[in-house]
């Protein structure tokens, strides 16, 4: 296990003041991102960027999440990152030392902060992707288990393709007992968290896709589907592929990047109070393909029936996977 202080970093990255202090310039945070260009120390250098956004400036927060994070519209390309940090900034805080669910994860000092880096792996995919990631496990006192900031190899320099799993599977910061996940009140976010699972399992990052996938599903749903949906991603992942907008027969459904993409969600019905049905675009179907939520008591969605989201498309018109 390593362990890693802002104050250290800090200190010999740049001249600071007295006691080292979240950077105040994108110059400053730049530099330091230069400098420090381990998987590691990226890691650090994100949480950071999120401390920043969320104590400081939250202007300069999202510059500095811009020079962090692969290519993308934050937004709109990773919403479940998008909400977080809005929504349940805590989620964050649970990656630094002292902090407990059990007072909130209170008690931070953004200026001075420390994290544990349980491992770090470093992998080449098996599609989509062809450059190779790190999997940066970092501890969480609100998770039973370490969980993975993606790096992307982006010219020679990691940068942040994936923060979902760091989202996923952490304990409520307000005593509940199970977990929420930022932006999974809105079907675009709990579309673009399966499907990234999808994509995760489809490169051969496969424990982490699973995990992703069985987070997102309805406690009354069956785990037997996501199996039923994997070996289809193993055999076919075309059918998924699918889903991200932007593709088409013409590319052989690979015009997407896997970690900053975008669904469309084009209608929904009200089946019962609890459980809604949602229509998405596939762009290798002529019409659009249904699957089903449950609403919990917190206001969130969890994916129940997704059976049509397996189902074939058209074949691509090149022969690129």
């Amino acid at each position: 296990m390593m362990r890693v202080g802002l104050l250290m970093m800090m200190l010999a990255l740049v001249v600071l003041p007295a006691a080292a202090q979240l950077p105040t310039s994108v110059d400053e945070f730049a530099e330091s991102l230069d400098m420090w260009d381990d998987p590691e120390s990226v890691a650090l250098l994100f949480l950071t960027a999120v401390y920043v956004y969320t104590y400081a400036d939250q202007d300069l927060g999202a510059d500095l999440l811009d020079l962090i994070l692969i290519d993308c519209s934050l937004e709109y390309d990773m919403p479940i990152l998008a909400a977080a940090l809005d929504e349940t900034p805590w989620v964050f805080d649970s990656y630094v030392e002292g902090t407990s669910p059990g007072n909130g994860y209170a008690g931070i000092d953004p200026d001075d902060f420390s994290i544990d880096v349980w491992s770090t792996e470093t992998v080449t995919p098996t599609a989509l992707v062809d450059s190779d990631l790190a999997l940066v496990y970092l501890t969480s006192t609100g998770a039973d288990q370490a969980r993975p900031l993606i790096l992307k190899d982006v010219e020679g320099a990691w940068r942040v393709a994936s923060a979902t799993p760091l989202v996923a599977g952490v304990k409520s910061a307000d005593g509940n007992p199970g977990v929420d996940i930022a932006g999974t009140a809105t079907p675009d976010g709990v579309a673009h968290m399966f499907f990234e699972g999808a994509y995760l399992y489809s490169m051969g990052i496969v424990d982490e896709g699973r995990y992703l996938l069985e987070t997102i599903l309805s406690p009354d749903g069956h785990s037997a589907d996501i199996d039923k949906l994997l070996d289809v991603v193993e055999e076919k992942p075309i059918n998924v592929w699918a889903y991200a907008q932007g593709n088409s027969p013409e590319s052989g459904y690979l015009d997407f990047d896997p970690f900053a993409f975008r669904v469309n969600i084009t209608r929904s019905d009200t089946i019962r109070e609890d459980l809604i049905k949602y229509f998405i675009d596939c762009t290798g179907a002529e019409s659009t393909r249904p699957f089903q939520c449950h609403l919990t008591r917190r206001g969130q969605l969890r994916m129940y029936e997704f059976s049509s989201l397996r189902l074939d498309v058209q074949p691509p018109t090149v022969e690129r996977w």
